[in-house]
This record gives C-alpha cells, structure tokens and sequence, in this order.
C-alpha cells in the first residue's frame, strides 16, 4: 500500500489533493492534479465545483480509505475514467468498461465534421461503425433529433454498454445498435453518411500510453503492421453502402493521410473532398464523397 497519502487525524480536501497529486507525479503522470481532483471528486460523490469551494473541510477516514485505492489504481497506470466508470464527451456523460475504448477529445473532431454536413431540420440515415461506448452516435443525435443511426460494433458487450449510454442520453429511440463486424449486419442497406473511428495504430507501436496498452481492448486500438487494415475494409466495402453523393467521414492517426488518400483513389465511386484537422493542427478526419458513375 502506497505512502504517499500518509495524513493522519483528518486530512483536509486540499492534503488530500497534495499527496494525491505527489504520489502520481513520481510515478511520472503529466495529468497528476487533475486526476488528483477527479479521483477525490469520486470518492467523495461531488463534482469539481464542490472541491474547489471546500478546501479546508476535513475528509472523514472511510472517504480517505477509499480515496487511496483510487490513487493507488491510478499509479499503475489505470485510466481515470475506467476507475470512475465515466467519461465527458461533447459535454455529455457516457458510462465506459474495459470493454470499450475511452472516447477522446480529438473525436470530437468527427462529430464537428458530420454535422456541418446537413441541418437540424434534415432526416437522413447514419452508420455508426466501431460504435464502441456510442458517444459519436449519441452527440451526433443529441444535435440531430431526426436522423436515424445505426450503430455497430463486433463487441457485443460495447453494444450493451453504448445501448445503455443511448437511454442515459435520452436518444435510444434514434439509434439501432447491432452487433457486427463493419458493413456485415447492412446488407442492401444505403446510407447518407457512414463514419467511423477504427482502430487505426500500427501493431507494435512503441508510442502508445501505458494507459491504453496495458488497459483498452487491443482490437479497438491496432490493425496490422501499418494501422490501415480496418480503414481499408471500411473504404472499399463503403461504396456498396453510399447513398448518392453520400459521405464517408472517419478518424485517422498523424501521418496516414497520404496513404488513406491512395487507397481511396483506387475506389472509383469514391473521391477525396478534405482533410480535417484536429485542434492540436494534426490532419484527424477524413471526409470523402461517394461519385456518380455514368453507366453509359
């Protein structure tokens, strides 16, 4: 058991959040305060707020106790908001597992990208591919009230949790979760918009967070020696699932724009319309547009 909390009598929020914030900078976290705070915050049941105004009110012994095995996880590098069960996205709440990646700052991208593309008075049809906790398919709707998703993932455990995320939100009559690997449950079916963030890390890259290497599902994060055997199949499969001029509209890692532009140039109903970057300046989305063949 750690000693980096040692206060004894009782400690106040602010001692707690010291020691809490030392012990995590020696085991060399760049977020040490912060996840201090959010650590603290769970054990105590408040939020931010509550801790920021309460400094130098004493922590009764079982929420010390308590708070210790949280810092003590977090020391080994378990991310927060698996040892929360819960994650912000697009200023929602969405509950997360070990079954389902952590959603990420810089999808929101993704979901800025999609709804530039049609109004709040549109309906049209969306697929959801590698649904995972739902968070795209939730703030996408929860912003577009009449579209209609479906959303997929191969996990049938991140189905169930995005599917709890969806009635949370109050949106689970907008969206159909099906368990499936990419296209495989859409037979026959087109859409106006599919989107997607695959697993897209190169197996073997060595720089991946401890956190996500030693805690996400390994399928949600790699895809073959390049990172590109997922978005491949989502490319090549996605023309059969287009409707006219419809988009394709999916997350990519730094560096792989060149290579995802060639393969989209071999898909001749697809075309390239932008790459969108992300707020760090990294090229994070991709956006093509399915053509219109004359058939002669």
């Amino acid at each position: 058991m750690t000693n980096a909390l040692p206060h004894t009598g009782s400690p106040t929020l602010r001692s707690c959040i010291n020691d809490g914030e030392k012990a995590l900078l020696e085991a060399k976290i760049d977020t040490a305060r912060l996840d201090a705070e959010l650590l603290l915050c769970h054990a105590l049941g408040q939020n931010r707020a509550f801790i920021l105004t309460h400094f130098n009110e004493s922590v009764a012994e079982n929420i010390l106790e308590s708070y210790k095995c949280l810092i003590q996880r977090r020391e080994k590098r378990e991310p927060v908001a698996y040892i929360t069960g819960e994650k912000e996205f697009y200023s929602l709440n969405f509950k997360v597992t070990k079954d389902t990646l952590i959603p990420r700052p810089e999808t929101e991208t993704l979901v800025d990208t999609v709804l530039k593309f049609y109004g709040t008075g549109t309906k049209i049809n969306v697929l959801d591919i590698g649904t995972g906790t739902g968070a795209i398919a939730v703030a996408i709707v929860r912003h577009r009230p009449l579209w209609k998703i479906t959303a997929v993932d191969i996990s049938d455990k991140a189905i169930d949790v995005a599917q709890k995320n969806s009635k949370a939100n109050g949106v689970d009559k907008q969206i159909n979760f099906k368990v499936s690997d990419l296209y495989q449950s859409c037979v026959n079916k087109k859409f106006d918009i599919i989107i997607s963030n695959p697993p897209y890390i190169p197996d073997g890259d060595k720089n991946v967070s401890p956190e996500a290497e030693l805690y996400e599902p390994k399928r949600a994060l790699y895809s073959g020696s390049d990172g590109l055997d997922v978005i491949e199949r989502i490319i090549h499969e996605a023309t059969d699932h287009l409707a006219k001029n419809g988009k394709l509209i999916f997350e990519i890692g730094d560096g792989q724009d060149m290579a995802i532009a060639s393969l989209i140039e071999k898909e001749k109903h697809l075309k390239l319309e932008n790459v969108v970057p992300d707020l760090k300046g990294l090229k994070r989305v991709i956006v093509a547009t399915q053509v219109k063949v004359d058939n002669g």
